[in-house]
């Protein structure tokens, strides 16, 4: 069981660690620095900094390693990839911006969720599923976010 949480504890480490890069890709091709969706973001991706970082230590506490083994979590890495390629061609439009935040979002709690119904120490479970309800607040802002800019945008 413990090479199983190991290898959990990698992949949602992995997933915060591109969901914190995700955000910050997002503040800039939102490029709004007064904004109070860009002070949202930027939060959003400080917190999920201290989530992959508190995974790590998790990690580093079981004697794992915060080696990324190929494909465990190729899904995440090509998912920044096009954020930031979907961001670049949009050339800033929020709505895109939003929709592929929120499906980075979506991915997370997809992921939290599965993990969460397996097995585990009492402790880890606790501090996933704090992260897991942490990140479906930030989908819940970040749909509010679109939906306003899909209300503005017309």
């Amino acid at each position: 069981m413990e090479d199983q949480m190991i290898g959990t504890l990698q992949r949602l480490h992995t997933i915060c660690k591109v969901g914190a890069e995700g955000y910050s890709d997002a503040v800039a091709a939102i490029n709004d620095d007064a904004g109070w969706d860009i002070l949202r973001l930027r939060a959003f991706a400080a917190r999920r900094r201290e989530h992959s970082t508190a995974l790590a230590n998790m990690l580093v506490a079981m004697d794992g390693d915060l080696i990324v083994r190929p494909g465990i979590d190729l899904a995440a890495e090509l998912h920044q990839i096009w954020m930031q390629a979907r961001a670049a061609v949009a050339g800033g439009d929020r709505v895109a911006v939003f929709d592929e935040i929120l499906r980075g979002e979506h991915y997370a709690v997809d992921a939290f969720e599965d993990d969460l119904a397996q097995p585990m120490p009492r402790e880890v479970r606790r501090m996933l599923t704090r992260q897991h309800e942490e990140i479906e607040l930030a989908l819940e802002d970040v749909t509010a976010m679109r939906d306003r800019e899909l209300r503005t945008a017309r």
